[in-house]
C-alpha cells in the first residue's frame, strides 16, 4: 500500500470515527446513553488521528529523502569537470586534457 493510499484510508477512518462520535453525542443528549459509549468513539477517533499523522510523517520523510537526493545529484551536475591528473616518474602530477580531432 502506497503512502498516498495510507493517508486516504486514515482520513476516511477519521471521518467515520468523527461521525460515530457526533452520533453518540447526539444520542446521549436525547437519551440516557452510558458514558463509556462516548469514550469508545473518542478512542477510535484518537487512534484514527494518530494513524493519519503517522502516514503524513512517512510521506514527509519520503519527500525530504527525495529532495536531498535531487540536491546531491544537482550539485554533482553543477561541479565543473576536472581534467585528470597523471603522476609522472618524479612524483609530480601533470594535468592533461584529452582532445580528439574528428575529420
Amino acid at each position: 500500500m502506497s503512502d498516498g493510499d495510507k493517508i486516504k484510508e486514515a482520513f476516511n477512518n477519521i471521518l467515520v470515527a468523527t461521525a460515530q462520535l457526533a452520533h453518540n453525542l447526539q444520542a446521549s443528549a436525547s437519551s440516557n446513553v452510558y458514558p463509556p459509549a462516548l469514550g469508545e468513539s473518542g478512542v477510535a477517533l484518537d487512534k484514527s488521528l494518530r494513524s493519519f499523522h503517522t502516514a503524513l510523517d512517512m510521506v514527509e520523510i519520503s519527500l525530504v529523502q527525495a529532495r536531498d537526493t535531487l540536491q546531491r545529484d544537482l550539485n554533482q551536475l553543477q561541479q565543473p569537470k576536472q581534467p585528470r591528473s597523471i603522476k609522472t616518474e618524479n612524483g609530480s602530477a601533470e594535468s592533461h586534457s584529452l582532445t580528439i580531432d574528428i575529420e
